[in-house]
């Protein structure tokens, strides 16, 4: 075994100039795998869409307020931590099982619920709800 490892750094030895060129060639090789990994991945486009909250009475209802996240951002992600200012703002709302469970400090009830509409189409499913430039989302609590 020791043998072969001699013979192998003899091989080297005498044929420098295509060991450096083979290593030269796989250091690169690594790099640029490496880079563009890190650096080379698309960043998300940040488009507005608008909410339009109804039912909650109190002053807490409002129309059209535009907000600014991500292009195909679920609506669970938008009330999610993903945005701390939203989530803050809205008093920390919870989507539990594809629903809201609160909203802007009121919680769902046996009697009434929260019910999501992008563009005037029901979503029940807010895990799977994307938004996109433009998009009107509706929240209604009856």
């Amino acid at each position: 075994m020791l043998t072969k490892i001699v013979r192998f750094f003899a091989w080297i030895g005498k044929h420098w100039a295509v060991s450096l060129a083979c290593f030269l060639l796989i250091a690169v090789g690594v790099t640029t795998a490496v880079c563009w990994n890190l650096f080379g991945k698309e960043k998300a486009e940040i488009v507005p869409i608008y909410l339009t909250v109804t039912g909650l009475g109190e002053g807490k209802d409002m129309e059209n307020r535009e907000l600014l996240v991500e292009e195909n951002d679920t609506v669970a992600e938008i009330f999610s931590l993903k945005y701390p200012e939203i989530y803050e703002e809205f008093q920390q709302p919870l989507v539990m099982n594809n629903v809201f469970q609160s909203f802007n400090g009121v919680r769902s009830t046996s009697s009434k619920q929260f019910y999501v509409k992008i563009n005037g189409t029901y979503e029940n499913i807010l895990t799977q709800a994307y938004v996109y430039s433009g998009a009107t989302v509706e929240i209604e609590y009856r």
